[in-house]
C-alpha cells in the first residue's frame, strides 16, 4: 500500500528536493508525490528530512528555500 505524500511528510518550499517527515515512516516504505512512487531506504524519524528526488553526491541539499548540506553519496 502507497502512502499518500502529505499524510507523512512536508515540502516548505516547492523547488526543495528534501522533505520533511511529519511522523515516523517506515524504512521500506512507498510514498506518492507527484505521481511518482518513492521508495524510502531507511526509517525516517518524525522531524528529519529524506530526498525527493535523486540527488548526487556533492550537490546541494534544500530545504525551506536554503542550502544546509551537501549530500556525500548518491
Amino acid at each position: 500500500m502507497n502512502l499518500v505524500f502529505d499524510d507523512v511528510a512536508r515540502l516548505p518550499i516547492a523547488d526543495d528536493n528534501v522533505a520533511i517527515a511529519t511522523r515516523l515512516i517506515a524504512g521500506g516504505a512507498c510514498i506518492v508525490h507527484n505521481d511518482d512512487v518513492l521508495t524510502l531506504s531507511h526509517t525516517v524519524l518524525l522531524g528529519h528530512r529524506f530526498a525527493i528526488e535523486d540527488i548526487a553526491a556533492g550537490e546541494a541539499l534544500h530545504s525551506w528555500g536554503q542550502t544546509f548540506g551537501i549530500a556525500t553519496q548518491p
